[in-house]
């Protein structure tokens, strides 16, 4: 039994040095039949985004690779801030403003919703919810609803600007996002950012959702409990703070010398505030803050509380 095992098991202190580890990154592990479809932030991306409700509606083994159309993009966006469907019957009406969208259709509600909260609109008379959705339009309808400009016979450069600048394109590596229909995998990553998305001071993960974000955690470790698929990670929250532990189903620490190693990283923690399972709140999403920021154990143990950190020059990632 490893040391981190024996402090969930026993709520015992753990007595970590992190140079004990070597090789090791944080990766989502969802349980879904067509992971090899989607790159590797598709797959955090969307392992932020499932444990949330955002994907309701999709295939509980799958994530579905393809394009988004626009009646399916305005549903994961009003999903994005609602955690799921919770509401949207509300928006049903007997008639519709766009004349190819019928009242009963899945999709009428989510547009209404939409054209009401000046998220999304049609081509004048009609809305196309069956169309693909291009990345601009996408961008448009997201950084409408952070409150940005996207309007106007130019709309599309506006979004792409706002998009840019919020850094709601990070991590996408498809060339031509914005003028060609959006993947899936890349609909995910454009939400997952748009969730994180600092505007005037707040995030609609702290907004909408019980969640907290965490600046400074320095990864100590991980482990799993139970038979269950669980897994804690421990975290110091920066040099001088304290020790805490976090709960998630969904991300775990792969070893392997082949990869860049992870242990001594500072991350920036996505975590609820008050969900806990055996007395740990969840980890949703962790993000690396500094390239080649290494931080070692100088003295002390997490045992005696007494850590002490300093700066790993010797450290640098190694790439796949």
């Amino acid at each position: 039994m490893s040391n981190l095992k024996k402090v969930v098991a026993l709520a015992l202190a753990l007595a970590l040095v992190m140079t004990m580890f070597a090789g090791a990154t944080i990766k989502s592990k969802l349980p879904v039949v067509d992971a090899d479809q989607f790159t590797e932030a598709q797959l955090d991306a969307a392992a932020l985004l499932k444990p949330l409700g955002v994907l309701a509606g999709m295939g509980a083994d799958e994530l579905g690779a393809g394009t988004v159309t626009r009646a399916q993009m305005v549903a994961f966006i009003y999903r994005l801030i609602n955690g799921g469907d919770n509401g949207v019957q509300a928006y049903y009406t007997k008639t519709s403003q766009y004349s190819d969208v019928d009242p009963e259709a899945w999709y009428a509600p989510y547009l209404n919703w939409a054209y009401a909260a000046k998220v999304a609109y049609g081509y004048g008379a009609t809305f196309g919810p069956e169309d693909p959705v291009t990345g601009a339009q996408a961008a448009a309808m997201l950084v409408r609803l952070l409150g940005k400009d996207a309007s106007g016979n130019d709309y599309a450069l506006k979004a792409e600007a706002n998009a840019i600048a919020l850094q709601l394109d990070k991590g996408i590596e498809t060339k031509g996002l914005y003028e060609n229909a959006l993947a899936r995998g890349d609909m995910f990553i454009l939400l997952a950012n748009t969730l994180m998305a600092d505007v005037k001071g707040e995030t609609i993960a702290e907004k909408y959702f019980d969640l907290e974000i965490v600046k400074g955690a320095i990864l100590l470790g991980e482990d799993a409990i139970g038979a269950n698929g669980y897994s804690v990670f421990a975290f110091r929250l920066g040099t001088a703070g304290d020790v805490k532990y976090f709960w998630t189903d969904l991300l775990c620490v792969e070893e392997d010398s082949t990869v860049f190693d992870d242990y001594g990283c500072k991350f920036t923690l996505l975590v609820s505030k008050s969900q806990n399972v055996q007395g740990y709140r969840q980890l949703y999403a962790a993000y690396e803050e500094e390239q080649n920021g290494y931080y070692k154990v100088v003295t002390g143990t997490v045992d005696d509380g007494k850590l002490v950190f300093e700066k790993d020059a010797t450290k640098t990632k190694k790439q796949n």
